[in-house]
């Protein structure tokens, strides 16, 4: 069993849920993907974010993922459905050694 990462980074979607009468009424944050989309850091890496914030060679290397496995956001209201495997991407590249 490994160890839990420090931070966990996945791609999301924004959801807007709306009434009846199709008027929003709520946005759903996390609304995850198929196939999810994720990048472990450990300890100091998570520190560099909380100083620093994501690096963009990160947050780009993750978008390619998502782009390049077809990511299409789960459908908060529908039937639930396993959503396969995640992709993984490595945090070590991205970081000052």
């Amino acid at each position: 069993m490994s160890a839990r990462p420090a931070m966990r980074l996945a791609i999301t979607s924004l959801v807007e849920v709306s009434d009846e009468r199709q008027r929003p009424t709520a946005i759903l944050p996390q609304v995850y993907g198929n196939p999810p989309v994720e990048c472990d850091l450990n300890v100091a890496q998570a520190d560099w974010v909380r100083q620093h914030g994501v690096p963009q060679s990160l947050i780009d290397a993750m978008q390619k993922t998502a782009q390049d496995t077809g990511w299409q956001p789960i459908n908060p209201s529908g039937a639930a459905t396993y959503p396969g495997p995640p992709k993984t991407v490595d945090a070590n590249p991205h970081f000052p050694k």
